[in-house]
């Protein structure tokens, strides 16, 4: 094939591959909207609960809804609003997310130490101690799938005291952020320390104070509980209300991803229909009314079917992509365009959790070393001040949760080995150890149940 050849290919294989994004996103619209009815009840009673701040969250579910009247009326009333319309949308519910997720990672700390605090009260069990039977079923948990290797680490450390200094603590977390944003612009790799920080410890933002006061008293209320003074029974308590909490706040954060679903596909509809000709876009009005017609299991039926759809094209594209490259052909505006269009189309497409714009579209220029180091100093930094006004029960869970946020907290196998060591056998309560063994069991457990 000669070079024209080529990159007509390239041009075709993006065009079909935009036409099956396009309906894919359309009928994810109305699949969606259809979902969030059907959940609506449970939904709707934790939000009139919110008082003040209900609206935010009321206003952009009818903002969103009434783009998916408008779009049924009339399909080419999505052009009248420009792009940066659907991001602010796309930038509110991503606020809204963030700052839930503050009182869920605060909430979550405390129901975590109740639970500790609980269960090594009520913990009879009379486990026997052998150690290297106990690392080598660990082992063998680790190796059932490499490919999830650290994420069972992190379900392990999660689960075991934190029995290291600080400064092999520092030591992890630098070696760790210094593999894993290596390869990351400055951009993305501010906003993932800020997001950091906002884990260790969300309390310090505005934003916590006064984005919902109802889980802001709550977070308060949680804050003031005295550990070594508190009954059984309160203590009960206040693992049951926090778990009731924990719950309804990840069910806003389930309704508020729907809504950014939608209006995902509605930015990916925007990027697509100013290229689409008069012939493909008459398809699509034709595709959109019938499936007006159709229900939430019809709909999803027609998902499936539109997804292997999608995954044909998508391969017909890549080929024409190798072709591209493995015959040398260079990279004009015209070629540049197709591939940051549909780099940004795939952003949207496959982002589930409602990143921030900034970490969503692709940004070549690395971070420098130096700035990096600075960033890592910076968050050491952070945590090293706000540990120093810490209880020991949170200054431990928040030091290990980044732990377990880590890509890759352990150089080897052996690393984590030595790590586990020192939180089991560097301790002298026999009934510690045996309830700590019990915790990891319950996982390897947990884990090998749902194989």
């Amino acid at each position: 094939m000669d070079k024209n050849e080529l990159i007509n290919n390239i041009k075709v294989s993006s065009k079909n591959q935009n036409n099956v994004i396009m309906k894919l996103s359309i009928l994810e619209i109305f699949f969606r909207e259809k979902s969030i009815i059907k959940n609506e009840e449970k939904i709707r009673d934790i939000i009139s609960n919110l008082e003040n701040q209900n609206t935010k969250i009321l206003d952009l579910k009818t903002e969103i809804f009434n783009n998916i009247i408008n779009i049924k009326d009339d399909f080419s009333n999505i052009s009248e609003k420009n792009i940066s319309y659907y991001i602010n949308i796309r930038n509110n519910i991503h606020k809204t997310l963030m700052d839930l997720s503050r009182y869920l990672t605060e909430i979550s700390y405390y129901n975590n130490i109740y639970y500790d605090l609980l269960s090594r009260k009520q913990f009879d069990k009379n486990i026997p101690i052998a150690f290297e039977d106990f690392y080598k079923k660990i082992y063998d948990y680790l190796m059932i799938d490499k490919m999830t290797i650290n994420q069972k680490i992190a379900e392990v450390i999660w689960v075991i005291p934190m029995k290291i200094t600080k400064q092999k603590y520092y030591s992890i977390l630098s070696n760790s952020f210094k593999k894993s944003f290596k390869n990351l612009n400055k951009e993305k790799c501010e906003i993932l320390f800020k997001r950091y920080k906002s884990i260790f410890n969300g309390t310090l933002e505005w934003e916590y104070v006064n984005a919902f006061d109802k889980y802001f008293r709550i977070t308060q209320n949680y804050k003031e509980v005295d550990y070594k003074n508190i009954t059984e029974e309160e203590l009960d308590k206040n693992f049951i209300d926090s778990k009731n909490i924990i719950r309804e706040i990840e069910d806003l954060l389930e309704f508020l991803r729907e809504l950014g679903l939608i209006i995902n596909k509605f930015i990916i509809v925007n990027i697509i229909i100013d290229e689409m000709d008069k012939e493909d876009k008459k398809k699509v009005e034709i595709f959109l009314q019938d499936l007006t017609k159709y229900d939430y299991k019809m709909l999803l039926n027609k998902s499936n079917e539109i997804e292997r759809d999608l995954m044909k094209a998508t391969k017909a594209y890549q080929e024409d992509t190798k072709n591209i490259i493995n015959n040398n052909i260079e990279i004009d505006k015209n070629l540049k365009n197709i591939y940051s269009k549909t780099e940004k189309i795939l952003s949207y497409l496959n982002d589930y959790y409602i990143e921030s714009e900034e970490l969503l579209i692709k940004n070549d220029e690395l971070i420098e070393q130096n700035y990096l180091d600075k960033l890592i100093d910076n968050f050491i930094e952070f945590i090293e001040r706000n540990i120093k006004n810490m209880d020991n029960p949170n200054r431990k869970i928040r030091m290990k949760k980044i732990l377990t946020l880590l890509e890759v907290p352990f150089n080897t196998p052996d690393d984590f080995f030595d790590y586990l060591k020192s939180s089991i056998e560097f301790n002298n309560d026999r009934k510690e150890i045996q309830y700590i063994m019990n915790e990891v069991y319950n996982i390897l457990k947990h884990k090998k149940s749902s194989h």
